[in-house]
């Protein structure tokens, strides 16, 4: 009986892995027909603490847009505040953040602040991203 409940508990695990590797692959096929666009509507800002920067992010797949996407946003390289960290894509697949610099320190200098975006709904199951970066200058400003 003990065997029985092993074999059934090892093809269950099987078929487990099997759909959960079935999705993976769907979608890493799907990753090369979805692309991310960002515009930067301000083309720099002033490290202040104040300033801000405003960005569209467009998501399509096939030149179609991809609407209600969850897209995850973190600093890669700077530091500031960006609002919002995850948002949806509306009916257009696009989705605008704010990011405010933190204030310039001139023992930490930056003059360049690197976004990374990931759209997070590719896969269906597990989790399989499209990246991608934006660079918003900053202005070092004129009082500190």
């Amino acid at each position: 009986m003990l065997k029985n409940w092993r074999f059934a508990t090892l093809i269950f695990l099987a078929i487990v892995v099997a759909i959960l590797t079935v999705d993976w692959a769907f979608a890493r096929a799907r990753l090369p027909g979805i692309t991310i666009e960002t515009e930067l509507e301000t083309p720099e800002v002033i490290a202040d603490g104040n300033d801000t920067a405003k960005f569209v992010v467009r998501v399509s797949e096939n030149g179609q847009p991809r609407d209600h996407d969850l897209l995850q946003i973190w600093l890669v390289k700077g530091t500031g505040q960006l609002i919002p960290k995850w948002v949806f894509t509306d009916d257009q697949g696009e989705a605008t953040v704010t990011f405010t610099p933190a204030p310039y320190n001139r023992y930490d200098p930056q003059d360049v602040v690197e976004i990374a975006i990931m759209d997070t709904n590719v896969g269906r199951l597990i989790e399989v991203g499209k990246n991608t970066t934006i660079e918003i200058p900053l202005v070092i400003p004129t009082t500190e």
